[in-house]
């Protein structure tokens, strides 16, 4: 059995949408959630919609649901760009570089190429700061000791 389309839907899905854009904008990225997530269970198939679900979960550092939706959004449509980007971003805050990179790979654009640079240079920076942790104390005991 077939399930025949909401003709509310529409109208319902404009109005969630409006509200939400107007939560970002106000800076609430959190209260934007709920109308996003309501708007994607009425349109499930529209990618912009699970991008955008995503894009506020990950500005609240709820990951694991911005994956999730982020996921959704390059199922639906495999070429776009600007979701993979953003779910490199996620996949990194978790850890996951190398899901990352993929990520980043399979979008396009110049998005791709600022993204690979951002992780190479996080990674160069974190390793900086190792480096410069590990030299600190021994600068610092030599120091209080009158040798530095």
């Amino acid at each position: 059995m077939s399930q025949s389309p909401n003709p509310a839907a529409p109208q319902q899905v404009a109005t969630l949408l409006a509200l939400a854009a107007e939560l970002l904008r106000a800076g609430q990225p959190a209260d934007a959630i709920a109308p996003l997530h309501d708007a994607a269970l009425l349109q499930p198939s529209n990618p912009i919609i699970q991008h955008d679900l995503g894009l506020a979960c990950l500005e609240v550092g709820r990951i694991p649901d911005a994956i999730a939706a982020l996921q959704r959004a390059v199922a639906r449509n495999p070429s776009y760009s600007d979701a993979y980007f953003r779910l490199g971003i996620a996949l990194e805050k978790l850890g996951n570089i190398g899901g990352a990179i993929v990520a980043y790979d399979r979008g396009s654009g110049p998005a791709l190429w600022s993204a690979h640079w951002a992780i190479a240079t996080r990674r160069s920076a974190v390793s900086a700061v190792r480096r410069q942790a590990e030299v600190r104390p021994a600068s610092a005991a030599l120091a209080r000791r009158g040798r530095y």
